[in-house]
């Protein structure tokens, strides 16, 4: 093969196949409404939103909007390409007792069954962050 058409072949071709695996997660704009919510003092619990297809969009702003009035932050819901089977909620600190009043409000909301997982190697996450997998089958 031509020298020169290799090297050029080096430059156009990896990025286009490169590029779409480092592309960033699609993520829902939280509404225009609900930015404006007065935060008191204290830290309130956050609880990111993970899904795996537009399908769940509808159940996961039901769910976002039920845990906001019960004063918990959603930030956002992000569409992922990959995840647990089952349910989660995922903590990253010794918070057990927190990350379970959280998937026991998403019981009451007919979410079930549903896992509660410590996962490490999180420390930038500060206490009180907790991340909802949804299962691919929820809708």
């Amino acid at each position: 093969m031509n020298r020169m058409f290799r090297a050029r072949l080096l430059v156009v071709v990896p990025p286009l196949i490169v590029l779409p695996f480092f592309a960033p997660p699609r993520c829902y704009p939280f509404p225009a409404e609900l930015r404006t919510r007065i935060v008191s003092d204290q830290t309130q619990d956050e609880v990111y939103i993970h899904i795996r297809s537009d399908h769940q969009q509808e159940t996961a702003n039901r769910i976002r909007d039920k845990l906001m009035q019960n004063g918990y932050l959603v930030p956002r819901i992000i569409m992922v390409s990959f995840g647990p089977d089952e349910n989660q909620v995922r903590y990253f600190h010794d918070d057990r007792a927190r990350a379970g009043s959280v998937a026991d409000e998403l019981r009451t909301m007919g979410l079930t069954p549903i896992a509660v997982k410590r996962i490490g190697h999180y420390e930038n996450n500060p206490p009180g962050r907790y991340e909802l997998w949804l299962a691919p089958d929820v809708r």
